[in-house]
């Protein structure tokens, strides 16, 4: 690979202010910088990985520069990388497919339950929802709205992810890569 595809990485910068100068700090990478002036100090930063990059090239250790890690959530250990986040929707999917087969077996299993049960039961459950939410006040189910569409943009791209990670490879045309 040459220093281009290292150049274009893009890595998490912290930032931080430490008295009356700003920190920037690429954890990847080891590299930290420091100036008063924000985008002075992002130069500085950016200037540092540039060299970083080229002198690992020079040595030919450039397997060994570390790509960037690209946080989803949180800090600490509820931090997860996108394959993190992959990894446990497909374990997540398997136990769901797991308890429905379990289910499907146990109830063919009890003859006391019914189907005719079963569908009394969703139809109380969802007409208990539909006028618990017709007795709603405007205002709530408005913020209710809100809620709901704030959600929906944080999830879209871990929802892009699945999307890609269900994708049928055989649609693929021979040496076209998927996105990834």
């Amino acid at each position: 690979m040459d220093s281009k595809h290292f150049e274009n990485l893009e890595y998490d910068v912290v930032i931080n202010r430490r008295g009356g100068k700003f920190v920037l700090f690429i954890p990847e990478l080891a590299i930290i910088e420091e100036d008063e002036n924000l985008e002075k100090a992002y130069q500085k930063v950016k200037l540092e990985k540039e060299k970083y990059v080229q002198k690992m090239i020079e040595f030919d250790l450039q397997n060994e520069i570390v790509e960037p890690q690209k946080e989803i959530t949180g800090k600490g250990i509820f931090a997860a990388t996108k394959a993190d986040i992959a990894a446990f929707i497909i374990k997540v999917m398997i136990v769901i497919v797991v308890g429905v087969i379990a289910m499907l077996f146990i109830s063919s299993r009890v003859e006391s339950i019914k189907s005719a049960d079963f569908g009394r039961v969703i139809y109380k459950r969802v007409s208990s929802l539909c006028d618990r939410i017709n007795d709603m006040p405007d205002e709530r189910i408005e913020s209710a709205k809100l809620k709901l569409g704030k959600t929906v943009k944080k999830v879209e791209p871990l929802i892009d992810e699945v999307k890609v990670l269900l994708q049928d490879d055989s649609n693929v045309a021979p040496g076209k890569a998927l996105k990834r």
